[in-house]
């Protein structure tokens, strides 16, 4: 049974796909749901936050590459 924060993990994938796919590889793009907070990974770049902030993040964000240097925890 997945929990909640599997299905925010599919949420946050879903609107980096939706905003960056057109311009860039996302193949080595990986999201997860952790115990308590998302991780999003990039190559060797990751950052982890809860939902609304890797939402925030994309919404702000100008490139991908921004997301995943990010801080967020």
């Amino acid at each position: 049974m997945k929990r909640d924060l599997d299905y925010a993990a599919v949420a946050v994938q879903t609107a980096i796909q939706n905003k960056f796919s057109r311009h860039r590889d996302l193949s080595k793009l990986k999201v997860e749901a952790l115990e308590l907070t998302i991780r999003i990974s990039l190559n060797e770049h990751e950052t982890r936050g809860s939902r609304d902030q890797l939402l925030a993040l994309v919404r702000n964000a100008l490139d991908l590459d921004a997301i995943v240097a990010a801080t967020s925890e």
